[in-house]
């Protein structure tokens, strides 16, 4: 799910097929799997704003237009601003991956259809993560592939530019310790801007919990961002030689000048 303002939205997954109330009409499609089990398409949206007052909240099913994805579970589903994006998931009765990606407009609720990317895409899988950060930038991190011969966890991780609708693979190989093959894992934006993924399963019986908290930066620290962490002690070594670097440099370029509002102008600014 993901959340903006007073509403959650909850996209797709496995359940039964709701009745349908007379007079309304919902876009949802449903899909059967198995044993009276169903996956869908549908958007739900939670609005807490009266939860202050009432003390309860309010659920809906969004009426959106336009092409949606097809009806999925285990995809990944966040937003950046005004648009929610899904990823991939499982998409019919043969357990089918995919690695599209899709978006949709909150304000409008209308879906996009699967986006036109370029670069390097992620290869299918499910149960993977997906968190934004920065202004343009979703960051995706492991997840499962199984095609009924093989199965295996993925230990990579994406960027992609919301504006160019462009993937890039990141280069993990410098990451120690190493990072984890992991599927479910959890993914989240700080105040500042970097992602944080943490935990999964690791292992083809999921037996065995990833331990690993990845931190993941797409841009340069701003100088008061900077101060705050060393501040705090949760500064790198390389963190705090930066601000000392950056402190230098502001003292250098300092000019003393007389204060021109005091007379005499004996004092400086």
């Amino acid at each position: 799910m993901c959340s903006k303002w007073n509403e959650c939205y909850v996209f797709g997954g496995v359940g039964e097929r709701p009745s349908q109330t007379e007079g309304v009409q919902t876009p949802a499609s449903y899909l059967e799997i198995i044993g009276g089990e169903y996956i869908n398409n549908a958007v739900h949206v939670l609005d807490t704003g009266d939860y202050a007052s009432t003390g309860s909240c309010t659920w809906r099913e969004m009426l959106y237009t336009g092409d949606a994805p097809d009806p999925r579970y285990d995809s990944a589903f966040t937003n950046r601003g005004n648009f929610a994006y899904v990823f991939g998931g499982v998409c019919n009765s043969t357990e089918e991956l995919k690695n599209d990606l899709h978006r949709l407009n909150l304000e409008s609720t209308e879906w996009s259809g699967a986006l036109p990317v370029t670069g390097e895409l992620p290869e299918e899988r499910r149960c993977t993560s997906l968190a934004p950060s920065s202004t343009s930038l979703l960051v995706l991190c492991g997840g499962f592939f199984d095609n009924g011969t093989t199965r295996s966890h993925r230990n990579d991780i994406f960027i992609f530019h919301t504006d160019l609708l462009c993937w890039y693979r990141v280069n993990t190989s410098h990451i120690q310790p190493p990072l984890e093959a992991r599927h479910y894992p959890y993914s989240c934006q700080d105040p500042i801007g970097d992602v944080y993924i943490v935990g999964g399963y690791n292992s083809t019986n999921d037996n065995h919990l990833a331990s690993t908290i990845v931190r993941v930066r797409t841009e340069p620290l701003s100088l008061q961002n900077l101060a705050l962490q060393v501040y705090a002690g949760i500064a790198t070594a390389e963190e705090v030689e930066s601000l000392r670097v950056l402190v230098r440099s502001v003292l250098g370029k300092i000019r003393l000048q007389p204060c021109s509002s005091c007379s005499p102008p004996h004092a400086w600014k």
